[in-house]
């Protein structure tokens, strides 16, 4: 009660991020939990920038809201019970494009690039 006591009483309850390095954001996000008692993060975007700091707002139990990131850790409340994902994970997407092609193409050939990231590693 008192992280959401005190942004009430904040002029500025919002604070916007746009375009930060990985590292400075992971500072960032620090700052705004320890000294300006932040009460969430709202829809960090990417899966680096939200890798960085996922441990971090967890271990603090500070609410990770609607990560827009699609690694299969931002759907894991097992361990990340702080943490929400945004979009579908990597698997869900795949199995539904890969039921989508079955079904509708029966007898296509398929052909897959990946960047070697965090989507290679799961597959």
């Amino acid at each position: 009660m008192r992280r959401a006591a005190k942004i009430r009483q904040s002029t500025s309850p919002c604070v916007a991020v746009h375009w930060c390095a990985t590292a400075a954001l992971a500072s960032l996000v620090r700052k705004l939990v320890e000294s300006d008692e932040a009460l969430l993060t709202f829809q960090i975007l990417g899966t680096h920038s939200n890798a960085a700091v996922q441990k971090y707002l967890n271990s603090m139990k500070v609410p990770q809201l609607f990560a827009a990131a699609s690694a299969l850790r931002f759907s894991d409340p097992k361990n990340f019970p702080w943490t929400i994902g945004y979009d579908s994970n990597n698997f869900v997407e795949g199995r539904i494009y890969g039921q989508y092609i079955l079904h509708e193409y029966p007898n296509a050939k398929i052909g897959c690039s990946i960047r070697m990231m965090t989507l290679a590693r799961t597959i």
